[in-house]
């Protein structure tokens, strides 16, 4: 597919003028930074397995396409790129290749016609430069035109996107390990927006938000759904596989960053979020910010790390997730949308001080069926009524402790690398547990609801789906437990929460309902217009 040119408005010097997607130039004219907006030609076009710009062909639509108007005068085409990974095509044959740093020119002589270029370029925030001028006949060169192109960051994924389809394994192994009620209720809440993934197929590895992060690239009239693939496994083990089965298409890219030999919890994708558009001291992030959780050995590896500085227009901040067993920042903050919020969005964080206080407010002999017998698999759980909770030795100074220590230094520095304030958060219920000591870290006690999902559509409404509680007895259904009532009275009107049964497979396996799930969602903010003031030259 083509761009469609903006006509040039003004009379433009005989020699030659140039069409491009951010409208007509000709000698002497400037592009603005960040110059005329591609993406990296990372995908595979025609699908035959091979990305395309290994394949040194004119391929799909990922170029920038001019349309030069040669006139009177002969040219000199000069084509540049510091780093390399540049092309410059004219109908559909190579003109110059700067596959290595340095620039190549090429002359082309007088006479009118119109030729088709294509700049065609490698890198995530690539460049190259193309230079314009005539030569009279004593060898004298005109007014340049010099024309910048610059290849889209990477950019992750936020909450205030549209959601466009929504991902979980199925899996059933005998009565304690299947999650056929929170499949169902996806299922039944989403339709053909949702897709299952076969557990049996892929060794049971449920963790679909650790394996995969859903980003794009996008340009004017191009655009590119795109997979970070985590090093969490490799070599078709567990959920590897699941992008070439499921996601692949014509614009579809994939990339790993780093070796998985090296591979911690932290670099699992649970522990990679990017918050809604932002401003910091004056400084406005329309794309969001970057986050993610360094844990007892380093955060995420740093080859993805280094990348995703690189981007520039997503400026990441980490948090310490040392004192979670699994280490991920999922597990005790998230944003959700809310158009009459402030910014249009809101922190949630878990709060021990909610979650006693809701417990606190009912009858201590309030049985606990989900949390005994063979659910509880592990110390900690073997509850069976409200009162277990409460008198629980030490659960109430650790959880003072892990409030102090952790999760509000945390909240704060949350809020000030995005500029926000307790004003912006909403409080809801949560408790941690060390059901191997304090030297492994802790974990949700009560089933992580601020470990959420987020499901907004273009023109609908807002879903959260959450983990269900389960603070109420035996064939005692959701409308009668007191803490589901509480979150929801604390979530605003335009939000419905959803609560799934996920405690067999994700609960119990130390995650919850964003752990087990994943999104991907439609780009609203141009980053060569909205995020330009973010890229450094």
């Amino acid at each position: 597919m083509l761009l469609a040119f903006a006509a040039c408005d003004k009379e433009v010097p005989p020699s030659f003028s140039v069409a491009t997607p951010l409208g007509a130039f000709a000698g002497g004219d400037t592009v603005a930074a960040p110059g005329v907006p591609l993406t990296a030609d990372l995908d595979d076009d025609d699908r035959d397995g091979v990305i395309d710009w290994e394949q040194r062909a004119a391929i799909g639509n990922d170029q920038a396409i001019l349309l030069l108007s040669v006139k009177d005068k002969p040219l000199r085409l000069t084509f540049s790129s510091e780093a390399g990974g540049a092309r410059l095509w004219r109908n559909g044959e190579v003109l110059l290749d700067a596959e290595t740093a340095g620039e190549v020119t090429v002359e082309m002589i007088a006479g009118t016609r119109e030729v088709s270029l294509g700049v065609q370029l490698r890198d995530l925030l690539g460049e190259a430069t193309l230079t314009i001028v005539d030569v009279d006949e004593e060898g004298v060169e005109g007014e340049p035109l010099v024309i910048p192109f610059r290849a889209a960051p990477l950019l992750l994924n936020h909450h205030l996107l549209p959601a466009t389809h929504l991902w979980a394994m199925s899996v059933s192994s005998g009565d304690s390990y299947e999650n056929k009620s929170m499949v169902s209720a996806l299922s039944d809440a989403l339709g053909d927006d949702f897709t299952t993934i076969p557990g049996s197929a892929y060794g049971y590895d449920v963790w679909v938000q650790d394996e995969l992060e859903f980003a794009t690239m996008s340009a004017p009239e191009s655009f590119m759904d795109f997979v970070i693939d985590s090093i969490r496994s490799g070599g078709g083990r567990g959920l590897d596989d699941v992008p070439e089965d499921f996601m692949e298409d014509a614009d579809f890219g994939r990339a790993t960053w780093g070796n998985g030999t090296r591979a911690s919890s932290q670099d699992s994708f649970g522990n990679l979020e990017c918050s809604p558009p932002v401003t910091v001291d004056g400084v406005e992030y329309p794309l969001g910010r970057v986050y993610y959780g360094i844990g007892p050995t380093g955060g995420p590896v740093k080859e993805l790390r280094d990348m995703l500085d690189a981007q520039q227009v997503q400026r990441p901040f980490s948090l310490d997730t040392s004192w979670l067993i699994v280490g991920h920042v999922d597990e005790f903050i998230s944003t959700i949308p809310d158009p009459a919020a402030p910014n249009g969005f809101w922190v949630i964080v878990s709060d021990a001080n909610v979650a006693w206080e809701v417990l606190e407010s009912l009858d201590p002999n309030t049985e606990l069926t989900r949390w005994n017998g063979r659910e509880a698999r592990y110390e900690g759980h073997d509850m069976d009524t409200v009162g277990d909770i409460l008198n629980e030795p030490g659960l109430r100074e650790l959880n003072e402790d892990i409030a102090a220590d952790h999760v509000e230094p945390n909240l704060e520095l949350f809020l000030t690398e995005l500029g926000l304030s307790e004003a912006n958060v909403i409080r809801i219920p949560g408790l941690f547990y060390e059901p191997w000591g304090r030297s492994y870290g802790a974990v949700a006690l009560l089933p992580g609801m601020a470990n959420l999902t987020v499901w907004n559509p273009e023109g609908e409404g807002v879903k959260l789906f959450m983990a269900d509680p389960f603070i109420r007895g035996e064939d005692v259904d959701q409308s009668a437990d007191p803490m589901i009532a509480a979150v929801r009275a604390l979530m605003p009107p335009s939000v419905e929460a959803v609560f799934l049964d996920d405690w067999f497979v994700y609960h119990m396996g130390l995650g919850e309902v964003h752990c087990g799930t994943n999104v991907t969602r439609a780009p609203l903010a141009n980053w060569w217009t909205a995020g330009a003031h973010l890229l450094q030259d």
